[in-house]
């Protein structure tokens, strides 16, 4: 027995909608997939940023604390040099000679 013209066309075209389906899930999941991927760069780019702006910003009190040592340097032509802080630029060896004449400096 044959088939009826009409459900012939009608298992057709479930058929071809079934495969249609199947293409705009395969294509659902690759886009998931492209997200996650793209959510995870995001989180990547967020974390370094934050992390430059942490850098930023520990630069700037650095650079402050840096220009006011020069601010009050400038104002006193000829700072008081630590006994320690000469010994280190003439040398180890008279820096060891002044440690152990001296009393300890060190609090």
């Amino acid at each position: 027995m044959r088939p009826f013209p009409r459900q012939t066309l009608y298992k057709t075209q479930v058929r071809e909608q079934k495969e249609e389906m199947e293409d705009y899930m395969k294509q659902n999941d690759e886009l998931e997939t492209d997200l996650r991927n793209l959510k995870n760069e995001r989180d990547s780019i967020t974390a370094s940023l934050q992390l430059a702006l942490t850098k930023a910003d520990s630069q700037q009190l650095l650079r402050k604390i840096a220009e006011d040592q020069v601010s009050v340097y400038s104002r006193h032509p000829h700072p008081t040099v630590h006994p320690l802080q000469y010994d280190l630029e003439r040398g180890s060896d008279v820096t060891v000679a002044c440690i152990t004449q001296r009393p300890c400096l060190c609090g």
